[in-house]
């Protein structure tokens, strides 16, 4: 029995009248089908629900491997991610908006999360100075439009020139804007086309160890 519930045809076959379900309940309004995409919406929710517990069980599984060998220099963070685990879940538990759970929230996760954001510009910068190099006539476009938006977005770049806030404006709205936009257009078709995959069972890689590595021929 096992066996035959673990064969990977039972889980393209859900798949693909989830995915259909969904599908129909979005471009047709009818309301046997919108309530039956209300209902899996919330089964969703519930499973992502234990996806999330489920997750936190295998990090802490691997942290727990890390304390008990005493990895140099993995196991004192391993154990503190323990410590402040357990302090915002009681904290949670006991006051969700007040108290001490608002104050970690407040001025100890947000500080952090801004300090994390704002390192992050270094790096951007950093790479910016290896990619931006003119050794093509590609590359020198590049290089100079970056070096536009990079003053354009500064209270310098206005005081060498006063037109570079103006080209810098032209630049995203006339030259980034229509290039995103192109590239999130060919994304939601690739997109589409692999859903059509996954409700066709031509793609079983989200099945894992069950369906086999990779896609289907």
């Amino acid at each position: 029995m096992a066996s035959v519930l673990r064969r990977p045809e039972i889980f393209i076959f859900i798949a693909g009248v989830v995915m259909g379900i969904t599908w129909i309940g979005y471009f047709f309004p009818l309301g046997a089908v919108e309530d039956t995409v209300s209902l899996m919406q919330t089964w969703a929710v519930g499973i992502s629900a234990f996806a999330l517990a489920l997750g936190f069980l295998s990090a802490a599984r691997i942290h727990l491997h890390y304390i008990r060998r005493r990895t140099p220099g993995m196991w004192p963070f391993s154990l503190w991610l323990f410590i402040f685990t357990a302090v915002a879940i009681i904290a949670g538990l006991i006051s969700e908006t007040t108290g001490f759970y608002a104050w970690q929230f407040k001025w100890v996760y947000t500080p952090l999360g801004a300090t994390l954001y704002a390192t992050t510009g270094f790096y951007i910068c950093s790479a910016a100075y290896r990619a931006f190099r003119a050794r093509s006539v590609e590359a020198a476009i590049l290089l100079i439009a970056g070096i536009i938006v990079m003053l354009g977005n500064c209270t310098i770049g206005e005081v060498i020139w006063k037109d570079i806030p103006v080209i810098n404006e032209w630049l995203q709205i006339h030259g980034q804007a229509p290039f995103i936009r192109a590239i999130m257009v060919t994304a939601a078709l690739g997109l589409v086309l692999y859903a059509l995959r996954i409700m066709a069972g031509i793609e079983r890689g989200y099945l894992g160890a069950i369906g086999g590595e990779g896609g289907g021929g």
